[in-house]
């Protein structure tokens, strides 16, 4: 028997053996070899675990009471666990996992399969379980399954559960390890105070006496004239004691605030009824609302709980705060009369003028200086002088609103950033009181006030005003780095390219009934590249346009969908073509294709090609066409397998699911054996706009399903047009997505491979950019680029393409952390982005030279080091971890 996991006693009251369980001696059974063989194997593989009490998620009011056909000779184990199943079946109290897929029949008796359980089958075909029924009381049996966990091993030494309550239906918990006992740690204060004792032991009842003294000066009996003064506290002392102080305000670190940039991006236009766009504040604006014969006092305690929520909790925290900030009320109004007085339109067409409308649409976005520059004039313009206390805590904000702008997509700021070198005592209006001195309680208590008015300045003023100003997104050719375009520029940009998918029957306006669908809208927008604008449709968070109590997400609602093209897709590969969707496939076709075609002396032609447009261009009809022959098998049957493991003291849960046909059902042994996840030790469960458009050509580019159903629809393409290669002994072909890379050393095929896909393909309503196209068929080519990677016609070996590692793709991989351990972060970034351009492909020395090898090593070394000159500009200032962040990378 193997080894218990050690975790089992922790989640069990406790785990037996079935030979223990059942007190049965498998030897001394009067049966034949063949079934005593049978069973000893079996009680290998089964443990029984009894559950702790109380444990259950209900307690079943009626126990089970055995059938009175349960004495006949012809009771079988099937009409046992048929009995078992009618039981927790009638009883909504009870759960058990061989009820999968089961249901009471309508007598009430006897069961019914809605789909196979795996479970049930594998009792009812395995002779061992059918040999033990006839060795054993039936009533050891009934408790066995009802009472009992029944776990069975498998060959990679995760357990499967065959019956009882799922564990993923119990608060399953492991019990807290025994750690030694520490010493109880001395609080500051108390630990200064014994110091003082243990320095003064050689006058020990004096130095009581001074402590016991007041301030004040008194005479002691017995003494001269002269005042007994306190004993003054050395230096040390001192700053001890203003340690122990302080530790009270600074011992709990609560959450890093972190002001969260992704609410700017994809903002849509606000189009008045003139159809021009609004570029201002929301009216529901704080700033907009109040007008200068409207600020009484309840609108502006008003606005003071939206700038301090957190001080605006109890009657009598708000009446104390009401009453410590009447400087910061009159300077609330102020803010609104400056703010009303602002000309934004005036400022904004003077610090970001429109930009002209060219080919190149990178360049009519407004450069973050400019953005700066235009939020900086509006801060000062609005904001008065006693809000930040002094100029120099502007310049800090200025320089905070600087970072806030240029920052990419995934980056926040953080408030410990935007309160690095600002001077708290600047702030007059942060003042209890006009005491000079300042205790460190109090000075924590005004930076928790500022930080709360700079947390709202930053979310509910510059953030707004960047929103209505622009449009802000990141670009298809510069990665992560944030582009913002005047919303203006962004409509004129955009409004001719959706009237020219109109206009090409690419969508068309729904109206009524047309748009309660089903599967909800999903929103649409472009992201810029150089020379036009790539459409990119959002299926997450799609609002459900028919009245109903419960939102749909269409991208979750297509997951079942996406999960059985994807069991279709390894079932039969050649629905796929040759697709290779992943470098690893890459590397593994070209592997050996290599192995196959070298060493040799021949020249190899290549041809690369390109389908332009191809999401949008696909023809509905017939992928739908190609759909049905992919989905053969009328019903599918979902497997949800749970499987739960320690990790650290907790129980780690993650779930599977994978898609088969009702009439092929594999065992779970096999099942569980493909998930690499799966661990030894683990116990596994089985259980089963303001306008609309309807596309009326292509499929959603930005989709879950959209890259298997375009392999899918060239999977077909290459069938129908391309099944003469499959004649090449000595050519491969690859496609990723829409590129095409065809490789061979006989030159018709490569010459009949290039005509076929500029002029034979029009039928499937696709055609190639032949500007995009490549080959060596009529001039030679040292070397022949294809999805960065650079291939040698005479040797095959492959090298990493420099020409796109600029400056550019180094810093737009880059991802900093400002907020928490950001060298520690970005390490671990820049190390992932290294290892990324350095692919299986490249380093295999089967494929390469070691010259080709030398090559990727320096290119890769290379970028690395780019990276590394790129931190000196986005580590933060105050994390002093730059040296130490430099020397590992080294």
């Amino acid at each position: 028997m193997a080894m218990i996991p050690n975790y089992f006693s922790s989640i069990f009251k406790s785990v037996q053996t079935l030979q223990e369980y059942l007190g049965l001696d498998i030897d001394e059974l009067d049966i034949p070899l063949d079934d005593k063989n049978a069973l000893n194997e079996l009680s290998q593989q089964i443990l029984i675990a009894i559950r702790k009490p109380n444990e259950g998620i209900f307690e079943c009011p009626t126990e089970f009471t055995p059938p009175a056909t349960s004495v006949s000779a012809a009771y079988n184990i099937e009409d046992m666990l048929v009995d078992i199943c009618v039981y927790v079946l009638s009883h909504w109290q009870l759960s058990n996992v061989l009820t999968s897929g089961c249901a009471l029949a309508p007598d009430r008796n006897s069961i019914r399969m809605k789909y196979n359980n795996t479970i049930l089958n594998q009792i009812l075909t395995s002779k061992a379980w059918n040999v033990l029924f006839h060795c054993v009381k039936k009533q050891n049996l009934y408790d066995l399954f009802l009472s009992a966990i029944i776990l069975h091993r498998l060959p990679n030494g995760a357990y499967y559960q065959l019956s009882g309550t799922p564990l993923s239906l119990r608060n399953v918990t492991l019990e807290p390890k025994k750690h030694k006992k520490s010493p109880d740690s001395v609080d500051q204060y108390m630990s200064t105070f014994l110091f003082d004792i243990a320095s003064h032991h050689k006058d020990l009842p004096r130095y009581l006496d001074s402590l016991l003294l007041s301030k004040k000066r008194r005479k002691p009996t017995g003494c001269s004239d002269q005042p007994n003064k306190v004993q003054k506290l050395s230096r040390r002392q001192k700053k001890k004691l203003k340690h122990a102080n302080t530790a009270v305000v600074s011992k709990s670190k609560g959450r890093i605030i972190a002001i969260d940039r992704s609410q700017l991006f994809y903002c849509q236009n606000n189009i008045n009824p003139s159809g021009h766009v609004v570029m201002k504040l929301p009216k529901d604006h704080m700033l907009k609302r109040g007008k200068s014969s409207d600020l009484n006092d309840e609108f502006i305690v008003h606005c003071m709980s939206k700038i301090f929520p957190r001080e605006f909790t109890t009657p009598n925290k708000i009446k104390k705060f009401l009453k410590r900030s009447q400087l910061m009320q009159e300077i609330v109004k102020e803010l609104h009369n400056r703010h009303n007085k602002v000309q934004f339109l005036q400022i904004l067409n003077k610090r970001c003028p429109q930009k002209s409308l060219n080919s190149n649409i990178t360049r009519t976005a407004s450069r973050h200086f400019e953005v700066f520059e235009l939020i900086k004039e509006i801060v000062r313009r609005a904001f008065p002088i006693k809000f930040w206390g002094s100029k120099d805590n502007f310049d800090v904000i200025c320089k905070a609103i600087k970072h806030l702008i240029s920052r990419r997509k995934s980056e926040k700021l953080s408030m410990t950033e935007i309160m690095h070198k600002i001077k708290v005592l600047d702030c007059q209006w942060l003042s209890s009181s006009h005491k000079q001195r300042v205790v460190p309680s109090d000075l924590q208590r005004r930076k928790m006030i500022l930080q709360q008015a700079f947390t709202w300045f930053f979310n509910d003023f510059i953030m707004p005003t960047l929103k209505s100003f622009f449009y802000i997104t990141e670009h298809a050719k510069f990665g992560k780095q944030t582009f913002y375009y005047r919303r203006d520029t962004w409509q004129s940009l955009t409004e001719p390219r959706i009237q020219s998918l109109v206009e090409a029957d690419y969508f068309e306006e729904m109206h009524g009934t047309e748009i309660g669908l089903q599967l909800a809208a999903s929103k649409i927008r472009f992201l810029p590249k150089e020379n036009g604008l790539r459409m990119i449709t959002n299926m997450n968070n799609t609002k459900k346009l028919t009245q109903g109590h419960a939102q749909v997400d269409t991208d979750d609602k297509l997951g079942s969908l996406l999960d059985i093209l994807h069991f279709e897709k390894d079932r039969n590969p050649d629905l796929m073509g040759s697709s290779v969707l992943g470098r690893h496939l890459l590397y593994k076709r070209f592997k050996s294709y290599t192995k196959k075609v070298l060493p040799t002396k021949s020249k190899f032609y290549f041809v690369k090609v390109d389908i332009s447009n191809c999401f949008d261009n696909i023809d509905q009809y017939k992928l739908l066409h190609i759909l049905e022959g992919v989905l053969q098998s009328g019903q599918y049957l979902g497997r949800q397998v749970s499987s739960a493991r320690p990790f650290s003291d907790k129980i780690m849960r993650r779930s599977f699911q994978a898609f088969s046909t009702t009439d092929t059902t594999s065992e779970i042994d096999g099942y569980v054996g493909r998930l690499t996840d799966v661990r030894p030790g683990s116990i596994v469960v089985d259980q089963f706009g303001t306008k609309h458009y309807k596309r009326c050509h292509g499929i959603a580019q930005g989709s879950r399903l959209s890259t298997l159903l375009c392999s899918f629809f060239l999977g077909r393409l290459e069938q129908d047009k391309l099944a003469y290669l499959k004649q090449d002994e000595d050519g491969v072909l690859f496609t990723y997505i829409d590129d095409f890379l065809y490789i061979t050393k006989n030159k018709d095929y490569a010459v009949r491979f290039l005509d076929t896909m500029t002029k034979d393909i029009f039928d499937f309503s696709v055609s190639v950019n032949k500007d995009k196209c490549l080959t060596n068929i009529y001039s030679d080519i040292a070397e022949f680029t294809w999805l960065g990677l650079i291939f040698d016609t005479k040797t095959l070996n492959v090298h990493i393409d420099k020409s796109a590692r600029k400056k550019s793709d180094v810093t737009s991989s880059l991802t900093v952390e400002y907020s928490r351990q950001p060298s520690a972060l970005l390490l671990n970034s820049g190390v992932r982005a290294i290892k990324s351009k350095l692919y299986d492909i490249l380093m295999d020395s089967e494929i390469n030279s070691k010259q080709s090898l030398a090559r990727n090593l320096t290119a890769g070394y290379t970028f690395g080091t780019a990276w590394n000159n790129q931190i000196r500009n986005y580590t933060p200032p105050f994390s002093g971890l730059l040296q130490c962040l430099q020397e590992e990378t080294v």
